[in-house]
């Protein structure tokens, strides 16, 4: 009797537990969501603003795409733009190993190795079309980083500006668009 009553309790208790782990991983996924969706809104106001205040809007247009390559695309009279937006909700470092493979680095160095995803899609995206238009691939990390650096070789450095050449692509973190605004038409 003692024992099917104990049983009853661990029962219930391992029933409890499951509730609030599935709760747990359901809340989990909403605000992800929910992130994950403010993210793509701000950038796209961001971009709108930008591409208003470049004196762009009579030439340009903004499209959400949200495809495996990139989040948004952006046409003008002179340039094509393929934009990926990078979380980065920690402000982690990212340092650029090679052309596919970024490193986040978390300084509590548990040491993890940790890597950016869905960078490569976008890389070896291949855009072919007649077209006299400049294409620019640009990665937004969002919100901020640290920093963001770049391997050279095996023992050297480099920090990333928005006008530096990444693999022919430009990497700018959201906070830094509105300072840095050559980023859209930049020849």
């Amino acid at each position: 009797m003692i024992l099917m009553s104990l049983a009853i309790k661990f029962l219930i208790l391992a029933l409890v537990v499951i509730f609030f782990l599935v709760v747990l991983g359901i809340t989990n996924s909403v605000l992800s969501n929910v992130k994950y969706k403010n993210m793509i809104n701000s950038t796209e106001l961001a971009l709108k603003q930008l591409i208003e205040d470049r004196k762009l809007t009579e030439s340009a247009t903004l499209k959400l795409a949200l495809k495996k390559e990139y989040d948004f695309y952006f046409e003008s009279r002179t340039h094509i733009y393929y934009i990926k937006v990078v979380p980065n909700f920690k402000n982690y470092e990212i340092s650029v190993n090679n052309k596919t493979r970024w490193q986040i680095i978390d300084r509590k160095n548990d040491g993890k190795l940790k890597y950016v995803e869905n960078i490569s899609e976008l890389m070896n995206y291949n855009i072919t079309f007649a077209s006299k238009k400049i294409v620019k691939k640009l990665y937004i990390i969002y919100p901020n980083a640290i920093s963001l650096v770049k391997y050279i070789n095996e023992c050297e450095l480099a920090f990333i500006y928005p006008d530096t050449d990444v693999y022919g692509c430009n990497i700018i973190t959201y906070q830094n668009l509105k300072e840095h605004p050559e980023i859209i038409e930049a020849k």
